[in-house]
This record gives structure tokens, sequence and C-alpha cells, in this order.
């Protein structure tokens, strides 16, 4: 395994909800032991990432760069024709990169919400707000992502880790899904990763890009989840230091 992995570093960190998660957008079967999982789960998100002609020259099932990874997913959501501008050879980092796909993102979440009207946004919110709450989601947040809804301002959720990492969790997107009620057609285009993170997929890009082919189905919502733990790590640091 490369030294300092960025995956295998956040597989470490993961919860046992996370780790769940990653098992079935990957299609592994999880076992009792926590390390097997991990092995599994990077070797099999390598294996999706990578070309298929080219796993077949790779002799070390770690060789594929995380980096390589993110490029390719961040090209995926690149608005538009063309790729981004990020190459192997640069020097941006992991979390840059991390940092444009979450942008993205945030940016085709934006364009959802601009459909609505002020009126509907503000019920939605409400809504939205009294079905956190029920799950015990913290008020700071929960204001968070409903001042984000009202106006139609995802840049509400700036800096504020906690709430990024709750958009990308299975909580949210179900949660989103009841009170938007979410078009079948989306729901089947998240696939077999419906466990939150394919649901905002779908969600989000269904309707602009074409379907993922059966790679990306796995990558982009790995990704996502493996954003999500970096997330929810900042905001634990927030916390202690607060």
């Amino acid at each position: 395994m490369p030294e300092g992995d960025i995956i295998f570093q956040r597989l470490e960190a993961a919860t046992d909800a996370e780790t769940a998660e990653l098992c079935k957008i990957l299609k592994i079967t999880k076992t009792n032991n926590p390390g097997v999982d991990k092995t599994h789960i990077i070797i099999e998100l390598r294996k999706a990432a990578g070309n298929s002609v080219m796993n077949l020259f790779r002799r070390d099932p770690h060789a594929l760069p995380y980096k390589r990874i993110l490029i390719d997913v961040a090209d995926k959501l690149h608005p538009g024709f063309g790729w981004t501008k990020y190459k192997m050879g640069d020097d941006s980092t992991e979390e840059q990169l991390e940092d444009e796909i979450n942008k993205r993102i945030l940016e085709r979440w934006q364009e959802e919400l601009e459909k609505l009207s002020p009126e509907e946004r503000e019920q939605k919110a409400k809504q939205f707000d009294e079905e956190l709450r029920k799950k015990g989601v913290p008020a700071a947040i929960r204001e968070t992502i409903a001042g984000a809804i009202t106006g139609a301002a995802v840049g509400a959720l700036g800096a504020n880790y906690a709430a990024l990492a709750l958009f990308y969790s299975g909580t949210f997107w179900g949660v989103y899904a009841s009170v938007f009620g979410v078009a079948t057609r989306f729901l089947i285009a998240a696939g077999a990763a419906m466990a939150g993170i394919g649901l905002l997929v779908g969600i989000l890009f269904a309707a602009v890009f074409h379907l993922p082919t059966p790679a990306y189905q796995k990558t982009i919502p790995a990704v996502l989840v493996l954003i999500r733990i970096r997330f929810r790590l900042k905001a634990e640091k927030q916390c202690e230091e607060d």
C-alpha cells in the first residue's frame, strides 16, 4: 500500500456506518473483521476507478493514486464539455480536488433550489428542519441547512464542516427525498448505491448528465463518502477547539 495513502487514512478513521456504506456502494460482503473490510474496500475502489485494461497490468492493487481517482471524478462532474484544469503532475493537493468536487455538487444543489419559489423553499425548509429535529440533529446544524434552503444559498454551509458532513449522509438525503418528493426516475438513477450518497448522485446529476458507467456508479459515491469522513473529522476537531 502506498506510504501515506489517504484512502487508508480515511478508512482508519471511518465509523462502522461509513465502512458499511462503502461496502454497500462497492458491492462488498461485509465481514466481522474490520481489517479485511478496509483492505477490500481500498482494492475494490481502485479497481472500479482504474481503467479495466490498465488494471490488468498493475501488479500492485494499491498503485492507483487517490489523486488520479479524484481528478477523474472532478472531470466527470465538470459542467459543460471538456475537463478540469487538474493534472497528475500539477501542485494541486487531494484536499483541493475534494473541495472542487464539493463545489460542483453544491452548485448543482443550488440550481435545484433556485427552481423553487421563495415560498416553496421556506415551506420545505420548515419541513426539513422538523424532520432533522426528529432525528436528533443539533439546532445549529439545522439552522444552517434551513438557511441554505430558504435563501437558495448553499454557500451558507461554507466551512461549517458539521453541516457539510450531514449533507453527505444518508440521513440528509433520506429526509430530502421525503420532503422534496424525489421523482422515481431519480431513485432509479441512484441504483444500488441507495445508501444516501447514491441518492445524492442520482438526484443532482441524473437529469443533467448521462447516467454514469457502472464504474462511476461506484467511484463517485465512494469518493463522496471519503470526503464526508474528512468533513466529519474537521467538525469533530472544531468542537474540541471550541
